[in-house]
């Protein structure tokens, strides 16, 4: 299942909730009961190297 970030509206503490897609994304703060948001972090990904079409995808290949 995913793990989500939350930051609390009124006193702006963060937390992590695992839950799934399909689950209501509300949730109340630990800290003080109030109203959180779901935050969007970065990913790690990252494309390193000189990319995939050094590698043959992406291009058509001639039969014989």
């Amino acid at each position: 299942m995913p793990l989500y970030t939350y930051k609390c509206f009124d006193c702006a503490s963060t937390m992590e909730r695992e839950h799934s897609i399909k689950e209501d994304p509300t949730i109340d703060c630990e800290v003080c009961q109030g109203k959180t948001r779901r935050v969007i972090l970065p990913t790690n990904f990252v494309l390193q190297g000189d990319g995939w079409m050094k590698d043959g995808y992406g291009t058509r290949h001639k039969k014989g």
